[in-house]
């Protein structure tokens, strides 16, 4: 374990990150015996977007009208004029973010966080942009470690444009011959062995009050985009701890302490309902059913 983190004390931390990992279906945590073997590690970051984007609200006129043709025309010029105001909302953002580039973010909190976590042993952290299934694929083939880490995230604003949202797919892919039996043993119905696999949820809302979209993007963009970059700043080092929390609490831990750790307090957070693991003044986090870790800024 390492000992800085937004989380604080990870000795406590450690023990209550297990509560609800036994019974999950997203997590699948790192095998003991995966951990004693691994010799070299590679990452990659990858993300399928170059700058910041903004969700839009679906609308759902096909289906209130019973579906056909005409029902799904509608829905598209909805959605479509839905997008196109969102993107002029969005550019002042993407303007104030020329120059900050999320992936090499992401990748330099990484290497700090997980060079703090020995067993992985880690050699090579790359950035990919417009990462898909073949471009992974590639990389698993290129990479000459005993494993491959894939972090594939995105970060974007919320339709009203009050809340930044990074999340975060996490893939841990064995190359080696005895890791790749391991994985299969550990997760027999993947389609695709995994020493490892969770996501990765970061919300932070705007410190400030506002009433619509115009003012949400003022307050993002002043003082040269302050607010944006604090956000994503926090973003990025939020993720990186909880993913090296995360693959540091082995499987073996999660089936010694499950029957040991009096059930946490189950709480819903700005519409999200998950076991409390920490909830102090600044970040709540919390583990979903299932077993997303999920942090939320409260500053």
């Amino acid at each position: 374990m390492y000992s800085k983190s937004p989380f604080g004390a990870l000795g406590l931390l450690g023990t209550l990150v297990v509560v609800a990992g036994c019974t999950t279906t997203t997590h699948v945590p790192m095998s003991d015996d995966a951990r004693s073997q691994i010799e070299s590690t590679d990452v990659v970051v990858g993300l399928q977007q170059q700058e910041i984007y903004a969700e839009i609200n679906h609308s759902h006129v096909s289906a209130a009208t019973g579906g056909g043709l005409i029902g799904a025309l509608i829905e598209a010029m909805v959605d479509t004029a839905s997008a196109q105001a969102a993107e002029r909302f969005v550019e002042p953002v993407r303007n104030a973010l020329l120059n900050y580039d999320f992936g090499d973010e992401l990748a330099a909190a990484l290497r700090k966080d997980l060079n703090r976590l020995s067993w992985l042993n880690t050699q090579s952290f790359e950035t990919y942009y417009g990462l898909n299934s073949t471009k992974e694929a590639e990389a698993i083939e290129r990479s000459n470690s005993d494993m491959l880490i894939v972090a594939d995230s995105r970060y974007f604003l919320n339709p009203a444009f009050d809340t930044l949202k990074v999340m975060t797919s996490v893939r841990v892919h064995p190359k080696d011959g005895e890791l790749v039996a391991i994985a299969k043993e550990a997760a027999p119905d993947l389609q695709r062995p995994l020493l490892y696999r969770n996501e990765f949820a970061y919300t932070r809302k705007l410190p400030v009050s506002v009433s619509n979209r115009e003012e949400a993007t003022e307050a993002w963009v002043a003082s040269e985009g302050a607010m944006i970059r604090q956000a994503l700043s926090e973003g990025v080092s939020t993720t990186a701890a909880m993913m090296a929390l995360d693959l540091d609490v082995a499987r073996a831990t999660y089936a010694e302490h499950s029957s040991q750790v009096e059930e946490r307090q189950r709480k819903s957070y700005d519409g999200v309902t998950g076991t409390v693991l920490t909830d102090g003044p600044d970040l709540i986090l919390m583990r979903l059913q299932d077993g997303t870790l999920y942090a939320a800024s409260k500053k």
